[in-house]
């Protein structure tokens, strides 16, 4: 008898072992999404703060309030950290992680510290382009630090596996910065991004086709009786869509998430800088203005662009602004409470959702210091859009993540408690403990790029640069000493009552 006692309890403990070992393994890398089930309210539905997303906000805090320095000076300690512990910029790369990396190159753009900037933004460029050539089974867990994603405690589980558009942007944001160097390298890392974009919205666009063609595998697999039914597919789909499609209006402002028109627009801006000296540039940058224009057809900053090019008008005493405004919207947790059909309780889903974050500037001006206007600045590229785009066209994989989440709750239940009775729920409880949807996101990038473009008054020095609420009250402002010269970009960082601007070197200085 005891010997039975024995053997069946040592039955019971394996299986239980074998459910958590089962579970642990379905902590996915970062980039996924994660949807399990718990106790929650029918229909009910709340976002909330978790992991990087969580993590990030006390740096959010400071940006907003303008204490940049504080961030700054995080920064640097753990940069120090990681040097000493590593022997090369490769092997640092790699212990910062890309999402540790990106934050870096747009914190350090929008501190005015460029040589950093170009200098992370180079190293994250590397990081992206060795991936291209790695293998899948390479592709699994690696190690990710930063001071942000090892306060969020997801280092342990993956790395940080960029949007498509994101990576874009990286090279906008190294483009931008080359730029205010006076530096022509500005042209070619512009051009690489446009060409990175086309290549992404080819790979994403494979990617989507693929989902929605195993999507009639799962329900195949429904209907065998090893999961949920159809209507209970159609119950969650339902709740996950509702919700998401309340952002719809923000996502439908642009076609997809790969038409960012900045690429296009700073190619453009070098042309006709440059055209100075070399007349025959000017219609290459017009060529990229009806390019950026064309994917933004109601930005003004590109329609006078594209006038002036065509009507060859000199860019000897061109003045452009660009401004990188407010704050991408950041993921949260979404968790839904679904009724089921075949639950006796409802079904608790959890996924990552964008949300905006709330701007306070509604306008931006650049006048003389006597008061009068030069420029007012207008859309470029909308940032917000693009993520909200990337997020629409990505429901149909958060709907396949759903249909296999629901069949392997339902199988570690089923088997749980087949062995012993409770163990399934208890398998559920850990699983639910464990598997928080992921929120990471490239969260120190703009809403909106905003331009200006005006051919400046002689004798020029200094620019006034002021940004407005939607009631019309100055939220802030700064005055702008420009450098040598009578070709001048100004870089602007504005978030609610922050705003920071740093003119660029001479354009072109005679060492580029």
């Amino acid at each position: 008898m005891l010997k039975k006692i024995v053997e069946c309890t040592f039955c019971r403990l394996s299986i239980a072992a074998l459910l958590l070992f089962a579970l642990s393994a379905c902590v996915p890398p970062q980039g996924q999404h994660t949807i399990h089930q718990g106790k929650s309210e029918n229909n009910q539905s709340i976002t909330y703060y978790a992991g990087y997303s969580k993590a990030f906000q006390p740096y959010k805090n400071c940006l907003v309030s303008d204490d940049l320095g504080d961030v700054l000076k995080k920064m640097s300690e753990e940069e120090k950290m990681l040097r000493a512990a590593t022997d090369s910029d490769e092997e640092f790369a790699n212990k910062m992680g890309l999402l540790g990396l990106f934050e870096r190159a747009s914190l350090s753009l929008q501190a005015g510290d460029i040589q950093q900037s170009i200098h992370y933004s180079q190293m994250a460029e590397s990081v992206i382009e060795d991936r291209v050539n790695e293998s899948y089974f390479s592709t699994g867990l690696a190690s990710v630090g930063s001071m942000f994603a090892d306060v969020a405690g997801v280092g342990e589980y993956g790395r940080y596996n960029a949007a498509g558009y994101e990576k874009v942007l990286l090279l906008n944001t190294k483009a931008m910065a080359y730029l205010l160097e006076g530096d022509v390298r500005a042209f070619n890392v512009a051009r690489l991004g446009i060409q990175w974009q086309a290549e992404e919205k080819e790979k994403f666009n494979t990617q989507i086709e693929n989902i929605e063609k195993e999507i009639p595998d799962n329900n195949k697999q429904k209907s065998s009786g090893s999961g949920a039914s159809t209507q209970d597919k159609a119950s969650v789909f339902g709740a996950i869509s509702k919700e998401f499609s309340k952002y719809d209006a923000q996502a439908l402002k642009v076609s997809s998430a790969f038409v960012n028109p900045f690429g296009d627009f700073l190619a453009g801006t070098v042309n006709e800088f440059k055209s100075v000296k070399t007349k025959s540039l000017l219609s290459n940058a017009h060529i990229s203005y009806k390019h950026a224009l064309k994917l933004n057809p109601n930005s003004r900053v590109l329609q006078l662009a594209v006038e002036d090019t065509k009507n060859k008008r000199s860019a000897a005493n061109l003045i452009q602004v660009i401004a990188f405004d407010g704050l991408a919207p950041e993921k949260q947790v979404l968790k839904i409470g679904v009724s089921v059909p075949s639950l006796s309780t409802p079904l608790s889903v959890e996924v990552p959702i964008y949300t905006p974050v709330n701007s306070k500037i509604k306008k931006i001006e650049v006048t003389t210091t006597s008061g009068k206007i030069l420029t007012t600045l207008s859309p470029i590229a909308n940032i917000s859009a693009l993520a909200f785009r990337y997020q629409k066209d990505m429901l149909p994989k958060v709907q396949s993540l759903v249909v296999s989440s629901t069949l392997r709750d339902a199988l570690i239940r089923e088997v749980g408690n087949k062995y012993m009775k409770g163990l399934g729920s208890l398998a559920g409880l850990v699983m639910d403990s464990t598997m928080e949807p992921d929120t990471s996101s490239w969260m120190s990038l703009p809403s909106e790029i905003l331009g200006g473009r005006f051919h400046s008054p002689k004798e020029l020095k200094k620019v006034r640069i002021a940004s407005y609420d939607a009631e019309g009250n100055q939220l802030s402002e700064k005055l702008v000493s420009l450098s040598e010269g009578d070709r001048h970009l100004i870089f602007i960082r504005s978030i609610d009552k922050t705003l920071a601007a740093y003119p660029s070197q001479k354009i072109w200085s005679s060492k580029r």
